[in-house]
Parts: structure tokens; sequence; C-alpha cells
């Protein structure tokens, strides 16, 4: 059990989700999976940054910020050491920085922070001008939660994989095909359609991250392999003829070499 809390340990130390929104989502859906997934409570598998796409944008950014004040008191009020609080200040005092028609920043249920956090969220219509701000990059186990529009869905994919993180990532859209196209260009564990956080609760899937998102995973086989030592026995299955020492490749020759060569050669010309 101890191996087993080391391991989510490490899963959970740096981590990233990111959700990309195309213009024929269903926004409205959208919107409810991410506003749960972003604020009620705080988890390593959390949608942390939404890129959306040209006219999802606005239609997103209107939608969360009418859910959140529907959000129940509970539900945003997790506990947060005074650490957390000042590096959510931090955040948004850089966002506040910036703020104007590029950037806008909207905190709901008061702007006083204490050690309950109150939802924030950071619309972000020109990225470009901005700069590199830390709340897309650093890991953000607080209730904030930045909406970038992208130009284009290519523009979306680069910057979720602008990360050294890669835990997950949710692509919402109603065309299959193209999200598993898109699955395949993103840089993480595991990529989910038109959802968040379903994964950790099936045992068979397995969980775990690309790049500095920890190491390791859990669930699923490869899970179990975590908690298993790998050893490789070859035994001998054929002792060949003693006529047949010459085709030994050990000890190395010049002339086994040389029909090694054309061997191998030949094999290729053949394929």
């Amino acid at each position: 059990m101890r191996r087993c809390g080391l391991l989510l340990q490490r899963l959970n130390s740096v981590v990233r989700i990111a959700a990309i929104i195309l213009e024929d989502a269903d926004i409205e859906e959208a919107a409810r999976v991410i506003v749960f997934s972003r604020f009620v409570a705080m988890s390593c598998n959390n949608i942390k940054r939404v890129f959306a796409v040209r006219g999802a944008f606005n239609k997103l950014s209107w939608e969360i910020e009418r859910l959140i004040p529907g959000l129940e008191p509970h539900e945003p009020s997790e506990k947060f050491s005074e650490r957390d609080v000042e590096r959510c200040n931090d955040f948004l005092s850089e966002c506040r920085e910036h703020s104007g028609v590029a950037l806008q920043v909207s905190v709901f249920y008061g702007t006083q922070f204490t050690n309950v956090l109150k939802p924030a969220v950071v619309t972000i219509r020109n990225p470009e001008e901005t700069g590199r701000l830390k709340i897309l990059h650093e890991e953000t186990f607080v209730p904030i939660l930045p909406i970038v529009r992208c130009e284009s869905i290519e523009e979306a994919v680069k910057r979720a994989n602008d990360s050294e993180f890669g835990l997950g990532a949710s692509i919402f859209t109603k065309d299959k095909k193209k999200f598993e196209i898109l699955a395949q260009m993103l840089e993480c564990g595991g990529v989910y359609h038109n959802d968040a956080m379903t994964e950790f609760a099936i045992p068979g899937v397995p969980f775990g991250g690309w790049k500095n998102s920890g190491s390791g995973y859990t669930h699923g086989p490869e899970g179990l392999l975590e908690f298993v030592r790998l050893k490789t026995v070859i035994t001998e299955a054929w002792k060949p003829p003693k006529f047949l020492d010459k085709l030994h490749l050990f000890p190395w020759t010049e002339t086994k070499m040389k029909w090694l060569k054309r061997f191998l050669k030949s094999i290729i010309r053949l394929s």
C-alpha cells in the first residue's frame, strides 16, 4: 500500500489537463463539464486550461460565467493553505497586469481571498499580447480557470502541447473522426471525448501521464506491473550439432561478418 501511495503522489505532483473546444461542440454541455471539472474540489485530473476555437470562445466564456454562481456553496469551498492563497494571488496579480481588451479577470463569490478561495475565470482574447503567463504553464491547484481564444484548431493543439506536463486532455466536438485525429496529436497520457475526470473511475484503464506529469501508471495491467519486479531468463532450447559450430556468431571473425552482411542485404532486397 505504501508503494501505491508513493506512486499516486508522483502522478499527482505536477500535472496539467487541457480542454480544447471546437466550434461545432455542444457549448452548454462543454461548459457544464468544465465547471464541474475545474471548481468542484481540486484534483490532479481537473481541467486547468481551456482553448476555445474562434466562435466557441465567447459562447463558452459566457456560459461558464453563468454557471459558476449556481454552484452549491460547499462545492468550491475546499480549504486551502496560506501558500495556496499566495500562489492564487500571484497568478491573478500577473493576469491583472495585462487586464484590458486582450485579457479579463472575473472573480466570483466576492473579491476577498481567505482560506476558502473563490472561483476565478481569466478570459484571454489575444494570447499574443499577454506573453507567457504563468497560469498557462505552471500547475494550478487553485480554483482559477484560464480560457484562451485560438484562431484555429492547430493553434489550440499547439498551445495545449506547450507545457512540460501532460497528464490528460479533453476535446469537445460532435465530429468523432476529428476527435480521433486530434487525440493522436496531443502529448498526454489520456484524451477524453466530450468528457473529463472519468478515466480514474475505470479500474481497467491505465492512468498516468507523459513528460513531467509524474511517473508510472495506476489501474489496468500497466498499473499492476508497477508492483512487479521483472526478470528475464533465457534457456537453451536446442544445441546445434558439432559440424555447425562454424555458423555460431561468436567468436566474431572477418569472414563471418562478411557473410552476415551479405545475408542481411539479401533479406532487405527480398523485402
